[in-house]
């Protein structure tokens, strides 16, 4: 049994969809029908009374109905080839394209997948069912809805300028690429576990730009969101998505629904008449903003996202430096007050000195503000400070608006750089988190951390050559760094260079003897079945820190293959449960620390029950997760359940994890090649 390190990433949990139904007149939806409403009410409470829970779809078996779209049912439900939780949104019969427009429509899914934003929600895929209608395949978040965020407690102007920016990034990314959302409402915005944004339902959108493609049809849209242009019935465009997002803004500020009233055709009125927008409740310097925002004609509103949101933007620093202002006049209002009753209290002279005093302090306060303010507008120095602070927080996307912003004015900022890489490493957009680590190598090509940095990312991505290439250049610029030679050798040695490995961890003990190069020279010696050197290795190891589970975990693999060593095995592995427990109580639900001691239990002729127990509670939380995957396919080795092992190998192999790691489990050598039974035996527990 071999264990898999626990990487250092954050992952995001999946979250449930949150969606409306409501009505839309014939114009909105694209159909010309004059019956299109009713038939399409009708069909969806037909779908409300056929429920497909506990179902099966294609590939995907449906868990539970969680809403009711104005365009479809939406499902939760499991993939049961790619095991992972996924949203489904089964469109009515009477919005599946005729034959003629299925191709483009295909074409068009394309596009929707391709986006990929943190402020945008995924579309894994556009399927057809067995009766021909559409299924869209949808990543499930769970969170409050932006609508059920603005029921409860209300909302602070920096926090919707926060949010609306988050939707116009979004809007941003998508416009760019020829894609308009055509939907934006509150119940269309939801927020994940990290508190980031995500847009839903792109995948219904239109493509305003596409080569060859017929002009757009308007598509849906909530009424009290749906642009002026929309509700006359013309095309949407950007702008109308704009106008959307704006009608969103203005509701957080104020608390007021911008257009209601008893009846659809009524609301539409409001929308088209050319009365203005009521701004009075919008707080001074975002009224300007709004005004342009939800102008009714399509010229003098604002063109772009990127408009919008530079206009935001400079908005907020104006309003974060008046809040600098008033925290200084605060203090020198709370110096004065002190000096003062000093002063009644103190003789003359002692009056005088307090006075003299709090007049430097105050002197000092003064020209610190002042020194801020005359450096520049976007105060780098704060914004590099906030934005650390957000990272440590989770809240990825302030934290990248926050080294933005540093950026703008400092572009050549390291600690901006860095702290932009390791948000979108934590909001999984790895491309991004490298882009912005490349940047900041070019920009400070000596500097060692920067490729260390980089090198450890790719490490956790499991890009190992590409790591070794960083360490590699780190130690051209520092040779005798120990604990870089540690992680050369450590990548050398998944990429499978074993000698240079060696050769690497070798040199990082001569220089300083570490937790980690002893550590990854047992992985190296298990991985050649130098099984006694392995434990060795890993006793060493323990010398410098003993509270890794993995470290005990993997002592009693190299144990359990060492002629003679097999009671120290069995203490061992018992060692390693100890710790492993004591991992769990701090992280009761952590999939990948559940199925860690599944497979530890395993091993245990009384632990295998509560090995399954266990496996069943991981891969339930993270059914997709490589490394839950790979112990739950040793687990199954260990307690003889040949089919199940097969099934997680095959997935494994599926989801691209190289077939040679296998082998260098002494649990899964050779099962991929283990012919199948041909009576298969009953699933385990954890399966049912």
């Amino acid at each position: 049994m071999r264990r898999m390190r626990k990487k250092g990433e954050i992952r995001a949990h999946c979250a449930q969809p949150a969606i409306n139904w409501a009505r839309f007149h014939s114009a909105e939806c694209g159909c010309r029908s004059p019956d299109f409403p009713r038939r399409l009410a009708s069909n969806l409470d037909a779908s409300r009374k056929k429920d497909l829970a506990g179902q099966r779809l294609l590939q995907y078996q449906v868990a539970e109905r969680i809403g009711m779209g104005g365009l479809g049912v939406v499902y939760r439900a499991i993939d049961l080839k790619l095991k992972r939780t996924v949203a489904l949104k089964l469109l009515p019969a009477e919005l599946t394209p005729s034959t003629d427009e299925k191709r483009r429509f295909f074409r068009e899914a394309k596009a929707w997948r391709a986006l990929e934003h943190p402020n945008i929600g995924v579309v894994h895929s556009l399927e057809q069912t067995d009766d021909g209608r559409f299924l869209l395949v949808m990543s499930y978040y769970e969170g409050l809805s932006l609508a059920q965020r603005m029921d409860q407690d209300p909302i602070s102007p920096d926090e919707a300028v926060a949010i609306a920016l988050q939707i116009l990034r979004g809007l941003e990314e998508a416009h760019v690429r020829g894609i308009v959302h055509g939907d934006i409402k509150p119940r269309n915005l939801i927020f994940n576990a990290l508190g980031v944004l995500k847009i839903l339902d792109f995948g219904l959108a239109r493509l305003h730009a596409h080569p060859g493609a017929e002009p757009p049809s308007p598509v849906p849209g909530t009424l009290a969101y749906i642009s002026p242009e929309g509700a006359s019935g013309a095309p949407a465009d950007p702008r109308s998505d704009l106008w959307s997002a704006s009608v969103v803004l203005y509701e957080m500020l104020t608390r007021t629904r911008l257009f209601r009233g008893p009846d659809p055709q009524t609301i539409l009125d409001d929308i088209l008449s050319d009365e203005p927008i009521p701004l009075d409740a919008i707080p001074e310097g975002l009224d300007t903003i709004m005004e342009r925002a939800l102008d009714k004609d399509l010229a003098r509103r604002y063109q772009t996202a990127t408009e919008m949101i530079l206009d935001l933007e400079a908005e907020e620093r104006i309003r974060q430096r008046a809040a600098l202002e008033k925290a200084a006049a605060s203090l020198m209002a709370k110096e004065e007050t002190a000096g003062y009753a000093a002063g009644v209290k103190s003789d003359l002279h002692m009056r005088w000195v307090l006075t003299g005093v709090a007049a430097v302090a105050l002197g000092a306060c003064a020209v610190s503000v002042w020194i801020h303010l005359r450096r520049n507008s976007a105060l780098p120095q704060v914004a590099l400070a906030l934005g650390r602070v957000r990272l440590v927080q989770e809240r990825y996307p302030e934290a990248v608006t926050e080294f933005e912003k540093v950026l703008s004015v400092d572009p050549q900022n390291d600690g901006a750089y860095r702290g932009l890489a390791q948000a979108y490493e934590a909001m999984g957009l790895p491309d991004k988190a490298v882009e912005s680590w490349q940047h900041d190598i070019a920009l400070h090509p000596d500097s060692v951390d920067a490729y260390s940095q980089l090198a450890k990312f790719d490490f956790n991505r499991g890009d190992y050559y590409a790591a070794a290439g960083d360490f590699r250049r780190a130690l051209s610029l520092a040779p005798a760094n120990p604990a870089l030679l540690s992680g050369l050798g450590a990548s050398l040695a998944h990429a499978g260079f074993y000698d240079e490995s060696r050769n690497a961890l070798e040199q990082s003990l001569g220089l300083a003897p570490s937790y980690s190069a002893w550590d990854s020279l047992g992985d190296l010696d298990l991985r050649q079945k130098r099984f006694a050197d392995a434990a060795a290795d890993y006793e060493k190891a323990l010398d410098f820190s003993n509270t890794d589970y993995h470290a005990w975990w993997s002592m009693a693999v190299a144990y359990s293959r060492t002629p003679g060593q097999q009671e120290k095995a069995r203490r061992t592995f018992a060692q390693a449960a100890r710790m492993c427990r004591e991992a769990l109580k701090n992280e009761p639900n952590d999939p990948v620390v559940l199925s860690d001691l599944a497979a530890i239990l395993a091993t245990q002729p009384d632990g295998r029950q509560e090995s399954l127990k266990l496996l069943g509670r991981a891969l339930a939380l993270e059914p997709a997760d490589t490394r839950v995957e790979f112990n739950a396919a040793q687990a199954y080795i260990e307690v003889g359940d040949w089919r199940d092992a097969q099934a997680e190998v095959t997935n494994l192999l599926t989801a691209g994890f190289p077939a040679a790691d296998l082998d260098l489990s002494p649990a899964l050598a050779g099962v991929a090649r283990i012919p199948r039974r041909a009576a298969p035996a009953a699933p385990s527990p954890a399966k049912r």
